[in-house]
């Protein structure tokens, strides 16, 4: 392994002998080490990136244990294979790699471009902070729904707001499908869902048989029946309520938009 700047320089010499099982086991295990140190952000994620062309088995250290084990950290490993000749695939990369994080230089005579791998990357930058619950896991474990945040102290509407646009710049959470509301569910069992009924989102709604009002207030909880349904119901917007933030994931997508002048290069 070696650092790139003005000079380059090695940073972890192996031996002649080593074969790659066992530059892959090195790397992985101190690219964790690495990122386990008090100069790694906390806040970044932690990638890795293998590629290669060959894979020769060997009797030495085997590292998709040390990668399952950076996986269950909360790590991500992208590999890329550049495929030689008649191969099809390199089995090693795609035990190695995070679920659908793995990358192939060459399928159904489509060449890989830089685009394809930009966007994983953007996909793994893509993470809810601490305590925040994330919400639409896409196949790369993305948080394209948003993330959440059940906060624990009950209080009016008014109060609530200004408690989610200081976290992150966060609103009330909204109900608006059924997927999204059994979610929602499973965080509190009382909680105040927006802003008023008029900034309801969508058309879908769970009001309470015979509740479908303003009668008792502009805004609206919800709550579980005794059936463990949940319904909705309108209130005065000076009682408490339990509520959940939500906003947007932390990610790169304004570096990453989906279409790019270079999205042709090869990689």
């Amino acid at each position: 392994m070696t650092t790139e700047n003005k000079k380059a320089t090695t940073r972890y010499a192996k031996p002649a002998l080593w074969g790659l099982k066992e530059l892959l086991y090195t790397a992985i295990r101190l690219a964790r080490a690495r990122f386990a140190s008090q100069h790694h952000r906390r806040a970044a994620r932690k990638v890795i990136i293998i590629a290669g062309s060959n894979y020769r088995e060997t009797v030495y250290e085997d590292p998709s244990n040390v990668a399952k084990q950076f996986r269950s950290e909360g790590g991500i490993i992208i590999t890329i294979e550049y495929l030689q000749g008649k191969e099809k695939s390199i089995p090693i990369y795609k035990k190695l790699a995070s679920p659908n994080y793995r990358l192939i230089t060459y399928v159904d005579r489509k060449q890989l471009r830089a685009q394809e791998l930009r966007q994983l990357l953007c996909k793994a930058n893509c993470f809810c902070k601490r305590r925040w619950v994330p919400y639409t896991i896409d196949q790369w474990d993305a948080p394209e729904g948003g993330c959440y945040l059940p906060v624990k102290i009950s209080s009016t509407q008014r109060l609530a707001t200004r408690t989610c646009k200081r976290k992150n710049g966060g609103i009330l959470a909204v109900d608006e499908d059924k997927e999204k509301d059994a979610f929602l569910t499973k965080c509190k069992h009382s909680l105040f869902l927006t802003l008023c009924i008029s900034c309801l989102v969508g058309d879908f709604t769970k009001w309470a048989k015979g509740r479908q009002t303003t009668e008792n207030g502009d805004c609206v909880y919800m709550r579980r029946n005794g059936d463990h349904e949940t319904e909705w119901f309108s209130d005065e917007c000076d009682n408490d309520h339990f509520h959940i933030c939500q906003t947007k994931p932390c990610d790169s997508t304004k570096y990453c938009p989906f279409q790019l002048s270079n999205d042709e290069r090869e990689i």
